[in-house]
């Protein structure tokens, strides 16, 4: 005959502790465990370290997509205003050149920037390939090159490479944009701003 008497299992969760009913304590539905915590409300639920880490990393990219935001808008505001150096039109003598660079990728630009014309010797030292700027792998690379040109029997022994390769540049390059200065180098006279 079965007995009657039993009652039937209690289900695992946090119930109110039986010696203190201030906090809740974790039945795992045989017995009392030792993990205890104070009453959060309604509904107790166990926090484990995975759902601490995730929270902690949520406020952090937060915390990290706001100073973007933030960034983001400061960016806005400073090329809308123009920007602190940016003249208020563009240099005559190159708006020729502005009117039809826009037309031909039909895009307009967001403001002028300035323009500083270079006499010619100037210009051309100033695009010329620096020799101190190039590490030995790059002067190795130059020294094959020749070594290669003059079997072949393109140049002959009195041809330096990396100087004809700068005359070639410097010939070639009527203007350039240097990002630091926010400014356009071009080749000419440097004569006043009309």
């Amino acid at each position: 005959m079965a007995d009657t008497t039993t009652s039937p299992a209690v289900p695992a969760g946090w119930y109110p502790d039986p010696g203190d009913p201030t906090r809740h304590r974790w039945w795992d539905g045989t017995a009392w465990t030792a993990n205890v915590h104070p009453p959060p409300g309604p509904a107790v639920t166990p926090t484990s370290a995975t759902e601490r880490t995730k929270a902690r990393r949520w406020s952090i990219g937060a915390a990290g997509a706001a100073a973007l935001v933030l960034i983001v808008v400061a960016t806005v505001l400073v090329v809308r205003s123009g920007g602190p150096g940016y003249p208020s039109e563009w240099d005559p003598r190159v708006a020729d050149i502005v009117a039809f660079d826009e037309q031909a990728r039909g895009l307009q630009f967001k403001h002028p920037i300035e323009i500083e014309m270079v006499p010619e010797e100037d210009f051309a030292d100033s695009v010329r390939i620096d020799e101190t700027d190039l590490d030995e792998e790059d002067l190795d690379e130059i020294r094959s090159s020749e070594a290669q040109l003059r079997a072949f029997g393109l140049i002959d022994g009195s041809t330096d490479l990396l100087d004809s390769t700068s005359d070639i540049q410097s010939a070639g390059i009527l203007a350039y944009y240097s990002p630091e200065e926010e400014k356009v180098y071009v080749r000419g006279p440097s004569s006043p701003r009309r």
